[in-house]
């Protein structure tokens, strides 16, 4: 029996709650047919009231695990088979409550394919209204949840409307199974049936797996990922539909399916509305198709509308039936196909309805994953709609106000619309007119999409108030590109302060967000590398609500091109054997500022552009950006091809910064030449020894050797041409200046005839200064001998300490003893460095140095860092139950090891033990042995009974004796005379001898 207990949409399948009597006995219960470890499934109570929902995995043989969770008001749940111990599982899932719940399930395949999965209905009749065999494999899982067997006949729909291949299964109770349609298979849609008129009725919940479909259009990859598509009462279409979504566009398409589910043929009109209500401009729109009884149009809507516009278009699909010539219209089945042409990403819109309050459940995905919304407000008044996010747990996040402008639809990313909707939890959608709602979701890089569907929500729901408050704001480039403009820019770092101080980043979508916080006055302060943004920060004041629309806009900074390293390369031509197109690139290394490393965003149908792009620092070599490596702020590397090399002459190099919407800014550019072959530099002498960056006031000269050298031969230092006399074909004479030798490094002397490239160059070394060192704080230390020591940091002051400029991580080093340790660079006058333990583990005296980067002169002076031992404390004693027996002979001793517990004992230290039989005071123990920092093991003479008392010693320097100790050593007699009379006095207690008021030593009576 059949009974539809619920129905969220008057067309969708997706929220229909039925009664199933094999299952539940009365309440609503959900179907998920084709379940698999690659599942989650959440379980939502949208409602005022808690609830409990059982979870029932059948697998496909129909064996049973399940499980019961409590569902507060507003809260959710996520289960996998592996919550009930499964770690493999097909089969299906039945979730079953005593009210209407809110459920859905994803499904992840490999690194990349993925989809949406919503409960299916049960009927005796199905139809799954998108299955194109005929360019695809079709799986087709069906699952028998009555107390009869079922007997499923598949019936294989042609586009013609031919049905002459059925599939058929017999399928026990409580069974699944899985029917495989071959990607050869000519069909186009498909029927589920179980009726049977020598059988009870026995209906099915079914859907279909849509694998590899290949979408026919100009360009269309095959599809790699894949689309699920529900099996849905017949009885649930009429005579028109409205799909919610389509796009339309550079690198996007959408293909509109059409099912006629009529014995005769009738006239079907399909028209496509953008978003702003307005017609998709084309030839043909609406459509008119003329489909025979059972037949099946699917085109897409450049060729079904003749679409004339090249731009973006999103909008809805409307299909109407009209019938044949003097025949009502019938039922007809419109779905929509959408994926982007050059990646594989595929999603399958059904016909949703106009509602007042439903949901959406969300993932806690990061900005790899897009979430777009399409709102459909098909009435003659605005919609004024609520959107609350409410996480798992059911704490409400955020709460906002949009509107639905009549006749229109307002289309947008989760991102931009409701930014602070991140995490575990749903969105509740509460509007004041009915509205269509529907969602795509998708991979940043458009290789799989899936469709979201809104589900049922108590219209009696109220979100509870908000516990914490939320600062969010988004971050965008705000020129115009190739690009679009208004793109979200990541990465950005944000600081907040006052009542919490926190710090973040903004997202892939240039959202930033601080959650959990109380109410108060907060600054926002943000923290940009490689771009300006403004404002620079904003006073922000909490008091009952979140801080939203907390926008900035960047600026790109423009970079600056100091030095090209080469700045020369052959010309690639025949005449140079040796350069021959194709046999490499030339690599150069490019020294200046205001580089950034890249970022590369991908566009999608809701952020208006589809192009792949980088931002960042790259390289343009005349009019070719070239592949770029951003090392660091002030260094990059660039590798330019032979192609670029073909004509002697010229070329200007800049260094780009790249903007997230495609705008950009140049650096000032430095020239490049394509030569031929250059003069030969052998030596070069004369030059001042040592030089030392930034200390020369005057030029010098310097005699270059080599070959080849004429009149117009140059000198370049640095690769800027300089003063130079010629002297023979095999010496000239070039002037360096200071300004060439004021940065510590290696500086390139090379040669260069006219039209030829520079030589090998000579590298000039102008060394880094020696270093001072002016001081060590702490100038001591206490040795650190516990074994679990961690590095100690001291802070190096002086003067004259190094940073290579091109390598911001080559400093300045700080050495031990001669041994180069971990230093962090603070400036020319300040470093700091970590000292291992092992070098501070004994007290002496310590050598600081510093050593600049190479090229250098020498180390710096030496300063002293004095370690001294520690102070040792004894916490504790313990020498087992060590005892004196008195009738010891005179004189007689013996020897007792003691564990002494503590702190800071020094790999010397030795124990002292002052014993109370004479008046000799503390002497060494007869032996030492140290454990470690926190243990020693004394041995000690007992020579009679008594409190001895015991210190540890540190040795100098530092260190010292620990407190004194004191340990009992008690008399074997007293002990045994203790136990006596308190034995006499059990016995005596216990015979009624006796009484209560009986006087006798405490010590006994108490032990």
């Amino acid at each position: 029996m059949e009974k539809t207990a619920f129905r969220l949409f008057a067309i969708m399948l997706i929220s229909a709650l039925l009664n199933i009597p094999a299952l539940a006995q009365g309440g609503f219960s959900y179907i998920f047919p084709g379940i698999t470890t690659n599942n989650s499934i959440t379980i939502g109570n949208i409602s005022p009231q808690p609830t409990t929902a059982t979870v029932a995995f059948y697998d496909s043989s129909g064996k049973l695990n399940s499980l019961t969770v409590e569902l507060g008001a507003g809260t959710q749940t996520r289960v996998t088979p592996a919550t009930v111990g499964l770690t493999t599982f097909t089969g299906s899932v039945v979730i079953s409550g005593p009210q209407p719940l809110t459920v859905s399930g994803d499904q992840f395949e490999g690194n990349t394919a993925f989809d949406f999965i919503y409960p299916a209905e049960l009927s005796t009749n199905l139809l799954i209204p998108f299955a194109p065999g005929d360019s695809g494999a079709v799986d087709v899982n069906v699952f028998n949840p009555g107390p009869n067997q079922a007997e499923v006949k598949v019936v294989l729909m042609q586009s013609s409307g031919a049905h002459t291949d059925v599939r058929t299964a017999t399928l026990d109770p409580l069974h699944s199974t899985t029917i495989n349609i071959p990607s050869s298979t000519n069909i186009s849609y498909a029927f589920v049936e179980t009726a049977n008129l020598l059988r009870p009725n026995s209906p099915v919940a079914a859907d279909a797996v849509i694998r590899n479909f290949a979408p026919g259009t100009s360009g269309g990859v095959p599809r790699s990922d894949f689309a699920i598509v529900p099996a849905i009462p017949t009885n649930q279409f009429t005579t028109s539909a409205v799909v919610p979504f389509f796009v339309q566009g550079p690198d996007y398409f959408s293909i509109v399916q059409v099912d006629n589910l009529s014995n005769s043929q009738q006239t079907v009109s399909v028209t496509a509305v953008r978003a702003d209500g307005t017609p998709l401009p084309g030839t043909n729109n609406p459509a008119s198709i003329v489909l025979p009884a059972y037949a099946s149009n699917r085109q897409d809507i450049l060729t079904m509308f003749g679409a004339t516009g090249t731009g973006f278009s999103t909008g809805t699909i409307s299909v109407k039936a009209s019938g044949a010539s003097g025949v009502a219209p019938s039922p007809v089945a419109a779905t929509v196909a959408i994926g982007n042409v050059s990646e594989a990403g595929l999603a399958v819109m059904l016909p949703t309805s106009a509602q007042t309050a439903f949901a959406f459940q969300v993932r806690g995905t990061g900005r790899e994953f897009f979430t777009g919304l399409a709102f459909q407000n098909s009435g003659t008044s605005d919609a004024h709609v609520t959107l609350s996010f409410v996480l798992d747990q059911g704490a409400t996040v955020s709460n906002i106000p949009i509107v639905v402008p009549h006749s229109q639809q307002q289309i947008a990313t989760l991102a931009d619309i409701f930014p602070e909707a991140q995490g575990n939890g749903f969105i509740l959608v509460r509007s004041d007119a009915p509205i269509t709602a529907a969602g795509l979701d998708g991979r940043s890089d458009n290789s799989a999409l899936a469709p979201r569907l809104p589900l049922y929500a108590s219209a009696n729901f109220t979100p509870p108030p908000q516990g914490s408050f939320t600062v969010v704001g988004t971050v965008r480039d705000p020129n115009t590109g190739v690009n679009g403009s208004n793109i979200g820019v990541p990465n950005v770092a944000f600081g907040l302060s006052g009542p919490t101080q926190a710090t973040t980043a903004t997202d892939g979508a240039g959202t930033f967000m601080f959650r959990d916080l109380p109410a108060g006055r907060y600054s926002l302060t943000p923290l940009p590398v490689g771009y300006t943004v403004s404002p620079g920060g904003s006073t922000i004041v909490i008091t009952n609500s979140n801080s939203r629309n907390n926008d900035f806009s960047i600026g790109l900074t423009t970079p600056t091109l100091v030095s090209i390293n080469p700045a020369s390369a052959l010309v690639n031509s025949t005449a140079n054997p040796t350069s021959v197109s194709g046999a490499g690139t030339v690599q150069i290394t490019v020294q200046g500022s205001n580089f950034t490393p890249p970022t590369i965003f991908t566009g999608n149908v809701f952020t208006g552009n589809v192009n792949q792009f980088t931002t960042g620092s790259v390289v343009v070599f005349g009019a070719s950006q070239v592949p770029t490596t951003v090392m660091n702020p002030t260094l990059l590397t660039a590798s330019i091809d032979q192609s670029l090399l073909v004509t002697t002459g010229t070329v200007q190099v800049r260094v780009r910064n790249l903007g997230p919407s495609g705008d950009f800014i140049d650096s000032a550019p430095l020239t490049f030449l394509v030569g031929t072959s250059p003069p030969t530099l052998t030596s070069v002498t004369g030059q001042p020894s040592p030089i030392i960056g930034g200390t020369v006031t005057s030029p010098f000269t310097v005699v270059v050797n080599g070959s080849g050298f004429t009149p117009a031969t140059q000198v370049r230092v640095n690769f800027l041409g300089r003063p130079t006399t010629y002297v023979n074909q095999n010496q000239v004479i070039g002037t360096v200046l200071p300004a060439d030798v004021t940065v510590p490094g290696f500086v390139p002397i090379t040669v260069q005839n006219p039209n030829s490239v520079d030589s090998a160059p000579f590298q000039l070394a102008v060394l880094y200064p020696i270093p001072i060192v002016n001081s060590v704080s702490p100038s001591s230390l206490s040795a650190q001998v516990a074994l679990s020591a961690q590095p100690v940091q001291v802070t190096i002051s002086g003067a004259s300490f190094g940073q290579n400029p091109n390598n911001l991580l080559d400093t300045a080093t700080v050495l031990v003893n001669g041994t180069p340790i971990v230093t962090q660079y603070i400036s020319s006058t300040q470093l700091t460095a970590l000292i291992p333990p092992s070098f501070v583990a004994t007290p002496g005296v310590l050598q600081i140095t510093v050593v600049n980067p190479q090229p250098n002169l020498a180390p710096s002076n030496a300063a002293p860092l004095f370690i001294t031992n520690p102070a040792p404390a004894i916490t504790s004693l313990d020498a087992g139950h060590v005892t004196w027996n008195p009738n010891t002979p005179a004189n007689a001793f013996f020897n007792q090891p003691v564990v002494i517990t503590g702190t800071n004992f020094s790999p010397s230290a030795v124990a002292w033990v002052n014993l109370p039989c004479d008046s000799l005071g503390f002497r060494k123990a007869l032996s030492t042995v140290r454990n470690s920092s926190t243990q020693i093991i004394a041995t000690i003479p007992i020579r009679c009974a008594g409190t001895y008392q015991i210190e540890v010693e540190n040795p100098q320097p530092g260190g010292g004796l620990s407190a004194p100790v004191p340990l009992v050593v008690p008399s074997s007699a007293s002990l045994s005379a203790d136990h006596n009379v308190a034995a006499l006095y059990e016995r005596r207690r216990s015979s009624g001898l006796v009484t209560s008021s009986a006087v006798i030593d405490r010590r006994y009576r108490d032990k």
